[in-house]
């Protein structure tokens, strides 16, 4: 299964991407909503591992296309915001983090969820539109 990662810091995410991977998942990765973006639409991913703070905005925009896809996700970040903005149920994964927590976090993921059985999951064109609008 793909997980999407969205970083920005090389660091975080060569330590994301590991942890991904030595749970046995296919980790892709953005830099940026825009590479996001491009990834969601392309290839299609299973679930996702967002950080909010990117060069080119604030993932919320990502979250709230996956919620529409039904994929889970999960925030990875540094950055405080208020959960109530339709994301109560998301989990957080402060940083600094160490893997082992990280690692919960995203067994959680499908726990929570029953991903399609598909090798991938391309978004909707309305999913897709409201991020890039």
């Amino acid at each position: 299964m793909r997980i999407l990662i969205v970083e920005d810091d090389p660091l975080t995410a060569l330590v994301i991407q590991q942890t991904v991977m030595d749970l046995g998942f296919e980790p892709v990765m953005a830099f940026s909503i825009a590479e996001a973006i491009a990834w969601l639409t392309g290839a299609g991913v299973h679930a996702a591992v967002l950080d909010i703070g990117l060069p080119d905005g604030q993932s919320f925009a990502i979250a709230r296309a996956l919620k529409s896809e039904r994929l889970p996700f999960v925030f990875a970040t540094g950055q405080f915001f208020d959960k109530e903005g339709g994301f109560a149920d998301v989990e957080i994964v402060e940083k600094p983090f160490d893997r082992a927590r990280l690692k919960v976090a995203i067994h959680r993921l499908f726990k929570a969820s029953q991903p399609s059985s598909r090798t991938t999951h391309p978004w909707t064109s309305e999913a897709a539109n409201s991020v890039a609008s």
